[in-house]
């Protein structure tokens, strides 16, 4: 086990707006960074859809440090019309470059669409990755209490608020915890 005077591991979190943390520029990776001394450098780009963190892939492995990238997205993907079957593909192959890499994933289930149709859609995609036997952060997890979407967390029904951000670090603290004892991280 690490002490705090040691370098901290260092993660990458590849993602979408969510991840970069629109429209504020600061998202659930820095509270994250701060609360279990940790870094995590943040690819999280506007926009993006899986296809697209698969072509950043590489780069990724190539110039960080990171021996574990967070992976999320799929929002985009639905609102531009792939298909469950198409994102999960895209997944798996992301899945096996980055252990191909000698990396560790740990998938971040996205966060719920206020758009319950759309949202249907995207439940079947967060099913599936609980079920790839990899680590996963269940960020959808801090919207809902009681099996109900919790009021004033996605102002746009697709971009959390500020406090939408700290619950999602919330559960990534408590998730990266796990996770990182189980594999004798830190």
């Amino acid at each position: 086990m690490e002490n705090s005077n040691q370098h901290p591991k260092v993660f990458a979190a590849l993602g979408d707006s969510i991840t970069w943390g629109y429209p504020y520029g600061k998202s659930w990776t820095q509270l994250v960074e701060n609360a279990l001394g940790i870094s995590i450098l943040n690819h999280g780009l506007n926009g993006d859809i899986l296809e697209g963190m698969l072509s950043r892939l590489s780069d990724i492995i190539t110039k960080d440090e990171a021996h574990t990238i967070i992976v999320m997205g799929g929002t985009n993907d639905i609102y531009s019309g792939f298909t469950t079957q198409e994102m999960i593909k895209t997944s798996q192959e992301i899945e096996k470059e980055i252990q191909a890499a000698g990396r560790c994933i740990i998938w971040g289930i996205p966060v719920p669409i206020a758009d319950a149709q759309i949202d249907a859609e995207l439940e079947i995609y967060r099913e599936w990755l609980r079920k790839t036997g990899q680590p996963i952060i269940p960020f959808d997890t801090a919207f809902y209490e009681n099996s109900i979407l919790k009021t004033g967390l996605l102002p746009d029904t697709v971009h959390p608020s500020e406090t939408g951000y700290i619950k999602m670090a919330q559960v990534a603290e408590e998730a990266l915890k796990k996770i990182n004892h189980s594999l004798g991280i830190y």
